[in-house]
């Protein structure tokens, strides 16, 4: 039975807990957080865990088979770095490190010492991920010529990284999963409205080799919840409302085909509409079966879904909006 050490009791943290919690196939050694309260917390909810200010407790504890990183940003590459030296199988919320050059030495650390380093992206595990991803890949939408996402809500304000960092990040890692392709350029504007010095509101826009193009719109200061994405295609058009408990995708028989004009001064559109049809999904939590194929992946030797070379390319198209935002916009290319 693997022995895993879960460093970061965050929110994210916190639920990749108690999924590890519930899973037989594994135990978990401690936690830790630098966050007195957060462990307050681990301790009132799981009193059988052990829990210390010390993360080296865990990085350098040889009876620890694998970690989990969800600590902030600035801390993951150290941490990191540290745990793959020391022969741990790694598990990364979300990002591998703060910058792009840190992430590619990690990827390269690990497969030189063969250890398992894993990002969640639990949208990519999710029922609705893996049925759009189907729905794609079986040419039912036709040629994608856009998608369009909204991701916001009232919070949760971090200081260690902007909300592109934050939010953006899932429909990156989205994106390049359905379309099995990563944007070629990126431009976006933001603001830092409630926390100064820290953008909290942004306009993504990209495109991809295929011609596809996406925008992503993201806030921590928006009235309500949403997560919607749109998927526009040739043959149909698709919603993803992640926010409702039921139906959460449906496929639209919908479209607009322009007649082949007889004169100049001909030209005409034909809307059509058809069918509004939900697939069937399946129901279980997207971090369940993260962290199943997490312990898969580590007891038979195999590379992640989502391992750390896709991490990579998250950060790369993170890092060129960073450089679109300080220059005002400007369309970056993704390097």
């Amino acid at each position: 039975m693997f022995k895993i050490g879960v460093i970061g009791c965050n929110y994210w943290g916190r639920n990749l807990l108690r999924n590890f919690v519930e899973n037989t196939d594994c135990q978990i050694a401690a936690c830790s957080d630098s966050r007195a309260s957060n462990l307050k917390y681990i301790k009132e909810r799981y009193p059988f865990i052990r829990t210390t200010l010390e993360p080296s407790e865990l990085v350098d504890n040889s009876a620890v088979d694998a970690l989990v990183i969800a600590s902030d940003i600035s801390t993951r590459y150290g941490l990191a770095r540290q745990a793959i030296l020391n022969g741990k199988h790694l598990l990364l919320d979300k990002l591998i490190a703060s910058t792009s050059q840190e992430a590619e030495e990690l990827v390269e650390l690990a497969q030189a010492k063969g250890n398992i380093l894993m990002i969640t992206s639990p949208l990519e595990y999710s029922p609705p991920g893996i049925k759009i991803k189907e729905i794609i890949d079986e040419g039912k939408l036709g040629k994608i010529y856009y998608i369009a996402s909204s991701r916001i809500n009232l919070g949760i304000y971090r200081q260690d990284i902007n909300v592109i960092w934050d939010l953006a990040s899932h429909d990156i890692s989205l994106y390049i999963y359905w379309l099995n392709a990563e944007p070629i350029r990126v431009w976006a504007t933001g603001k830092a409205v409630g926390y100064k010095g820290n953008c909290d509101t942004a306009i993504i826009n990209m495109e991809f080799t295929s011609g596809t193009m996406a925008n992503i719109q993201i806030s921590w200061l928006a009235p309500t919840k949403l997560r919607m994405t749109i998927l526009s295609g040739s043959r149909k058009m698709l919603i993803f409302d992640d926010t409702k408990s039921g139906e959460k995708i449906k496929i639209y028989d919908r479209g607009v085909t322009l007649k082949n004009p007889r004169d100049f001064g001909e030209f005409q559109l034909t809307y059509r509409e058809g069918d509004v049809v939900s697939p069937k999904l399946d129901t279980y939590e997207p971090l369940s079966k993260v962290v199943q194929h997490f312990l898969e992946c580590i007891r038979r030797g195999e590379r992640p879904r989502t391992d750390g070379t896709k991490g990579i390319k998250a950060i790369k198209v993170l890092e060129a909006i960073d450089r679109s935002l300080k220059n005002n916009g400007r369309m970056e290319e993704v390097k």
